[in-house]
């Protein structure tokens, strides 16, 4: 498999895997209770912002574009045809979330 190809399949991988983990996060308190549930949430949404960041980084590297910041390489997903500028504006805001995971 490719590098693309491998990062998509991990990508649908840990979003089904949160949208089975959602019926049992009725708030912030069921996170605080369980840790476990808490962890696994934790690093399925870290692991789902690190990869649309690998893959829009992929994706410039693949045009030839530099990037100065995470945030630019997916606002350079404009570049591609196949991204919705909706889409865009609602994945520029994951480098940050990630860093929020990751810091806090």
């Amino acid at each position: 498999m490719t590098f693309l190809v491998e990062r998509l399949a991990e990508l649908r991988r840990h979003l089904a895997h949160l949208r089975k983990l959602r019926p049992r996060v009725s708030g912030p308190e069921s996170l605080e209770r369980d840790l476990s549930l808490h962890n696994d949430v934790l690093f399925s949404l870290l692991t789902v912002c690190q990869l649309v960041i690998d893959i829009a980084g992929e994706l410039a590297a693949r045009r030839g574009d530099r990037f100065e910041s995470y945030g630019e390489a997916i606002r350079q997903l404009a570049r591609e045809p196949r991204f919705a500028p909706a889409t865009i504006a609602a994945l520029e805001r994951l480098p940050g979330f990630r860093n929020v995971l990751v810091h806090e």
